[in-house]
């Protein structure tokens, strides 16, 4: 009995032992996901405060008929010519990235190591851009939107409201809404991978968590 008894004590404390790790390292995850996204913020304001206070947004060449473009909704945490609509292409000197050539390099920054355990695909979609966000009841596109219905990527200035409430990117998982036909979700986490919480950045560079 009294060897059972010591069993069942050892495994508890085990247990025990184990969710605290759990919550530490979940805590720990979280931290460096916030601390990634704040210098993405920075380097979004950055960018802006070079550009004409224009937000990022791929080349226009009008010579090719390219015009302003979106950036992509799915942001891939990789950095090279071929994805220009991502803002490691984007504002590559403002995160301290070498400047993107025609191979394909892992930023690791924009790998949430909570979402990298999670993801089927580790260089695939790791946060969201949102294309329309809503800003005191009118629908907003900072940065442009794709054809068929095109916007150009807006200026600092002609934005609504405050920068603290406009949204520039946010954890991603299936249980996001208005992903579910994106045929990059399937590889995602299945659910909010903060515990239960998603870690979202803001035009003026803070970060919440809800």
């Amino acid at each position: 009995m009294e060897l059972l008894a010591a069993i069942g004590i050892v495994a508890v404390l085990a247990a025990m032992t184990l969710s605290g790790l759990r919550v530490v390292r979940s805590a720990g995850d979280s931290a460096k996901c916030v601390g990634s996204l704040r210098a993405v913020g920075q380097g979004i304001v950055a960018y802006v405060n070079d550009n004409t206070f224009s937000l990022p947004a791929y080349p226009y060449k009008p010579a090719a008929g390219q015009l302003p473009g979106p950036l992509n909704s799915g942001q891939i945490p990789v950095s090279s010519r071929k994805y220009q609509g991502m803002l490691a292409y984007m504002i590559y000197p403002y995160l301290g990235l070498p400047e993107p050539t025609a191979q394909d390099r892992v930023v690791p920054m924009l790998q949430c190591p909570a979402w990298k355990r999670e993801t089927k695909n580790p260089i695939g979609v790791s946060y969201y851009l949102p294309n329309d966000v809503v800003v005191d009841g009118a629908h907003v596109k900072p940065f442009g939107y794709p054809a068929p219905s095109y916007a150009e990527p807006m200026r600092m200035l002609a934005l609504p409201g405050s920068p603290s409430s406009i949204l520039v990117l946010q954890d991603v998982d299936r249980k996001l809404p208005g992903i579910s036909g994106a045929d990059w979700a399937a590889a995602l986490p299945a659910s909010p991978v903060h515990r239960g919480k998603r870690n979202l950045l803001y035009l003026d560079g803070h970060v919440a968590s809800q």
